[in-house]
């Protein structure tokens, strides 16, 4: 989830974190609660995010009920020791199965584990995955939902005044009242999950979201662990708190990409104790780097252009300009080849009238799609992070600023990462760009993803006791 656009209904222009720090500097928000649970931990990520954070839930939601309300429905009467929380997007085809790149290996070599999935908008069949223990998320998403609807209608919020006064102040159109309810349905439903599964850890990708769930987990005396999902930095609305909450509804663990997310925990408004924060890299990527992908159609693009892009889409309000400033791009070099992986299924390259050497890869995933490649680019994909630690470097499309937002203070190399501003920019980057060598790529980006994934993943599943 995305949460750092400035799309407010505001006459001044900051950063939804620049908001939020100045609401939270200016309003007594910890005293806003909800059955004696602090509510603005769950609801200030929504408060200034795009539309489409509340309501994406409801896309397609039908063909995702159907895919997932029996999928792995046996699990439900199984204890388990250990919950991960993941979806169908994380999943990456290795030899003939999908594997989760966020949390297979973990579930696999830790026992008792169950994997509760969200379908995007699909589950894989059975036979197509290697997890053994799963069930959808889609039961409890239509438990929530119908909790909320029928024992929440009168639900009451203390101080809501406060909320009242912040909501006229800046504007806020996201009505908090949903949020309130989904945040108490999360919290009610992991109760009852908890009584049937009785689980010692949960893993979860994303915990801005799901603060319902955590704060019932802890009370519970279960450990809960975030796995890194995406970009974490200074600049991140999610992981810069300027209020004291209470630590329930964070988790305890983080488990990183790399050390630069460590030194992002230094910070006095970081979410967590730094000290709990272990990098441990990735699955994946080490997969990639040590069984290289092989394509005979690259070798024919290899023959008929000098350089390769590799263009990470996202299901975001900046793809048309994306698209156009690519079109253009094209048109400058006709020796360059980009090759777009959209975000979205419903991605329509006829909607754009894209130019000749502009092509839509639908058969390899991104990843494998970036090895192939001599560049990566987006406008702030979390593969700029990943795309170095693959050997190669980013040319990052800075379309309203968003690339230089998220990974200025991050991706700071200039050997690994280059903004471009406009499409002449970009091709002027691609031309001039002499490479130090992949290694080299891979080796100046070990801050950011450490490799020796397996090795990092024990050795931290021992120092913090869930092994």
């Amino acid at each position: 989830m995305t949460v750092t656009e400035n799309r407010v209904n505001t006459d001044v222009k900051l950063t939804p974190l620049e908001l939020v720090r100045e609401i939270e500097l200016k309003y007594p928000v910890e005293k806003v609660t909800v059955r004696g649970m602090q509510l603005w931990p769950y609801l200030r990520i929504y408060l200034f995010a795009h539309g489409a954070a509340t309501t994406q839930q409801s896309r397609g939601y039908m063909r995702s009920f159907l895919s997932g309300i029996f999928y792995g429905f046996s699990n439900l009467f199984r204890k388990h020791d250990l919950l991960f929380y993941s979806d169908t997007m994380e999943r990456r085809k290795i030899s003939s199965k999908y594997h989760d790149k966020s949390i297979e290996y973990l579930a696999e070599i830790l026992p008792s584990s169950l994997v509760i999935e969200i379908p995007l908008p699909v589950h894989f069949k059975k036979n197509d995955i290697p997890t053994k223990r799963i069930i959808s998320k889609i039961p409890f998403y239509f438990l929530e939902t119908i909790y909320a609807k029928i024992f929440l209608l009168n639900l009451k919020i203390k101080n809501r005044d406060v909320l009242d006064k912040i909501y006229r102040e800046y504007k806020i159109e996201t009505p908090y009242m949903p949020l309130a309810k989904r945040f108490v349905a999360q919290y009610i439903s992991t109760k009852k999950l908890i009584k049937r599964f009785r689980p010692r850890a949960a893993f979860i990708e994303c915990y801005y979201t799901n603060t319902g769930r955590i704060a019932a987990f802890r009370e519970k005396g279960v450990k809960v662990v975030e796995i890194q999902h995406g970009v974490i930095s200074n600049d991140h609305l999610a992981y810069n708190i300027f209020r004291k909450f209470d630590s329930k509804y964070f988790p305890g663990y983080l488990f990183t990409f790399g050390n630069s997310e460590k030194k992002v925990a230094a910070s006095e408004n970081f979410y967590i104790d730094a000290a709990n924060v272990f990098p441990v890299g990735s699955f994946y990527l080490d997969h990639l780097n040590s069984n290289p992908v092989v394509s005979e159609e690259f070798d024919d693009h290899r023959k008929k252009y000098k350089t390769l892009v590799c263009v990470s889409g996202q299901n975001h309000y900046t793809e048309p300009a994306l698209m156009e400033f690519l079109n253009k791009a094209a048109e400058l070099a006709g020796d360059i080849l980009f090759v777009f992986v959209p975000r979205d299924e419903r991605f329509s390259e006829g909607k754009y009238n894209l130019k000749q050497n502009i092509v839509v890869n639908r058969k390899l995933n991104c990843y494998e799609l970036i090895t192939l490649c001599d560049f990566h680019s987006t406008v702030f994909s979390t593969c700029a992070l990943e795309a170095p630690s693959l050997g190669v470097p980013n040319i990052l499309i800075n379309i309203g600023g968003l690339s230089q937002l998220h990974y200025g203070k991050v991706l700071g190399d200039t050997v690994t990462t280059m903004y471009a501003e406009s499409p002449e920019d970009f091709i002027k980057h691609a031309r001039s760009y002499v490479s130090p060598g992949k290694d080299r790529i891979r080796e100046l980006n070990s801050e950011i993803i450490k490799p020796g994934y397996k090795e990092n993943i024990q050795k931290v599943l021992k120092e913090t006791g869930l092994l």
